[in-house]
């Protein structure tokens, strides 16, 4: 009997600790095996100084400065449509007494219909003497629907537009565009052909100005002398989230050309990622099935810099690394099956080939396209308020690849919210 006794005992022992181990490895692959691949996944160096401050900590006279600065080749860049000719007409006036009255930069309309008289006069009537003007349109097959898209593509990629906005309120039906093919085309054309349309070949730099767009403070300086002094090769003002639901599959997409490049890719490219908490087994052979996550199973922050405000070096997009992957989107037909915008585009390729430092924050200029505004703390004669500013996320998560760690102050907001789209960011 008490043989039988302790030999039952021995495997209740064997048993209970087959239990424990059981329970311990669970908890390693359920629990610490997720924290550390969040923590560790897209880890990146911080530097030890802030390695994209701004160009100028105080004010300086306009035209002081426009008299002592080589002129670059740059220019203002707006597409516009001729029903937006009083828009187009303040925005310009509003640059032009900002800015350009001192530094007379060359401005450059497009348009996928010729621009009527009245829109030409308009906007000519706004600009300072010796300030060039060109109004030119843009053709197929820069414009339009891509070549692999026949008429039971188009249906389709229709459809499922209209499955985007499915259960949507009004207001993201309207401000997301997804239903209109013009937009779509919009998208593709600034994503892949604006820098080379005949009427911007001649240009090394571009400032992207849109209709309707307000500029609040000075900016006494030139952004082109300065990005080129610098080593700077791309520049925003906000950053904020995409609409997830409009571009499902676009990170599955940049994620699978990104793989295929040598070498590591810099900071900026692992701040964008959203590492999973999904353990490793699922992580590896079931989270990757979802469109939106890489092949390991993680995704992206849908952080992005907003492109209306889009300071850059044309060279960059007429690389060769730039047009490969632009293709490689375009092939996939994802700017039109889906609502694949030229901002989060750009932002993406900025962070598989660009180093942080090349990218700048223009902090200093007032910027606002409703219901978004910059308002800077350290503008010139700044005629603007914090209404409607962006939530600091984005920005945060971005500036972290050129700013020193600092304890965290409290102040980042989380991610901002609009209507429909969430607005709960704003401030």
């Amino acid at each position: 009997m008490a043989v039988l006794l302790g030999s039952q005992l021995g495997l209740l022992r064997r048993y209970r600790r087959r239990a424990f181990l059981v329970v311990l490895l669970a908890f390693l692959v359920i629990v610490v095996e997720p924290y550390h691949h969040v923590q560790t996944a897209f880890d990146y160096p911080r530097p030890s100084e802030n390695t994209d401050p701004p160009f100028f900590d105080q004010c300086i006279t306009p035209k002081d400065a426009a008299d002592s600065t080589p002129r670059q080749s740059g220019v203002l860049f707006m597409m516009a449509r001729n029903n937006e000719a009083d828009a187009a007409a303040k925005t310009v006036r509003n640059l032009e007494n900002y800015f350009n009255q001192w530094y007379h930069y060359p401005w450059v309309f497009l348009n996928d219909q010729p621009f009527e008289k009245r829109f030409i006069e308009r906007v000519t009537k706004q600009v300072t003497n010796g300030t060039r003007l060109v109004f030119d349109t843009i053709g197929s097959p820069m414009w339009g629907w891509p070549e692999q898209f026949g008429e039971k593509q188009q249906v389709k990629a229709m459809k499922s537009w209209d499955r985007m906005v499915e259960g949507q309120g009004n207001e993201f039906r309207v401000g997301s565009h997804a239903q209109k093919a013009s937009y779509h085309h919009m998208c593709r054309f600034n994503s892949g052909f604006f820098f080379d349309h005949p009427a911007m070949r001649e240009f090394k730099w571009y400032w992207r100005v849109e209709p309707g767009v307000s500029f609040t403070c000075d900016v006494p300086y030139d952004p082109f002398y300065h990005m080129a002094k610098r080593n700077k090769t791309y520049g925003y003002t906000i950053a904020l989230w995409e609409l997830g639901r409009t571009a499902p599959s676009l990170f599955r997409a940049t994620s699978d050309f990104a793989d295929k490049l040598p070498g590591p890719r810099p900071a900026l490219w692992q701040a964008l990622h959203e590492a999973s908490w999904a353990p490793w087994p699922i992580r590896k052979y079931l989270v990757p099935l979802f469109p939106s996550k890489n092949a390991r199973g993680d995704g992206w922050n849908m952080c992005h810099f907003w492109s209306n405000f889009e300071i850059a070096d044309l060279d960059f997009f007429r690389s060769e690394r730039y047009r490969d992957y632009f293709a490689h989107l375009d092939k996939l037909g994802g700017f039109h099956f889906e609502r694949w915008g030229d901002a989060p585009v750009h932002s993406l390729a900025a962070a598989m080939f660009l180093q942080p430092e090349q990218i700048h924050y223009f902090e200093d200029i007032g910027y606002k396209h409703s219901p978004f505004q910059h308002c800077p703390e350290n503008g010139c004669h700044c005629s603007c308020n914090t209404v409607g500013t962006v939530g600091q996320y984005c920005l945060d998560r971005i500036r972290t690849t050129v700013q020193p760690a600092v304890r965290d102050s409290g102040k980042s907001g989380g991610p901002w919210k609009l209507g429909a789209w969430g607005r709960g960011g704003l401030r």
